[in-house]
């Protein structure tokens, strides 16, 4: 596997990491996570590392790193670029931010607490998923998303509403909060589907806006 990594200068103040999505019309690529970011990115003072986690080939869980193993690769990328804890946000999209929930409790819980706020792009929370199983079994530390701080994104328009879309991502919202966890914001585009977030340049600056702020 692979990570790609872009900044506006030598050393920027905060870094994003992406993890991407699965399939169509999800990004499976990291290539394509930096992409979609890009324009978004100019004049911001922000590094941004985008993960490969998919193998490229398959679609099953073997397919794809786990949670464990995501935040392996995160917590040594992130230490060969001198970032400090605190200083990064965690994206997920899809699928990318269905497995974000188990790299957050890892993160916060046994891991380099790297992340200050992390954003669930259309991929909510799955209770029978294992990793997710394990945040609240305690697998992670005892209450690890406890003051973690949210904000979930979702599109009115999405394929699959009950899983990714807005009542799916409200459900999640509602999760989180009963982990101990805050919500900053719900985006909720009642004009666009899958990846709202980034499909309406407005909902990509209100996020840049309330990490960089």
């Amino acid at each position: 596997s692979f990570y790609l990594v872009w900044r506006a200068s030598p050393v920027p103040t905060k870094w994003i990491v992406s993890l991407h999505g699965a399939g169509q019309p999800a990004r499976g690529f990291a290539t394509d996570d930096l992409a979609v970011w890009a324009p978004h990115l100019k004049n911001r003072d922000v590094g941004l590392l985008c993960l490969q986690w998919w193998m490229g080939k398959g679609d099953g869980i073997e397919s794809f790193y786990t949670p464990l193993e995501i935040n392996r690769e995160i917590d040594r990328a992130l230490q060969d670029l001198h970032v400090k804890p605190g200083n990064v946000m965690l994206h997920g999209f899809s699928r990318g931010a269905a497995n974000s929930y188990a790299v957050a409790a890892i993160d916060a819980g046994l891991g380099g607490r790297y992340f200050s706020l992390i954003v669930a792009s259309s991929g909510g929370y799955a209770a029978d998923y294992p990793p997710n199983r394990g945040i609240t079994n305690g697998d992670f530390g005892a209450d690890p998303l406890k003051r973690t701080r949210w904000i979930t994104a979702a599109g009115a328009r999405d394929p699959n509403p009950q899983r990714d879309g807005i009542e799916g991502m409200r459900r999640t919202a509602r999760w989180l909060k009963e982990q101990g966890a805050v919500v900053v914001e719900s985006i909720e585009d009642p004009k666009f589907g899958h990846g709202a977030l980034h499909l309406n340049f407005k909902n990509t600056s209100r996020v840049l806006d309330l990490f960089l702020k």
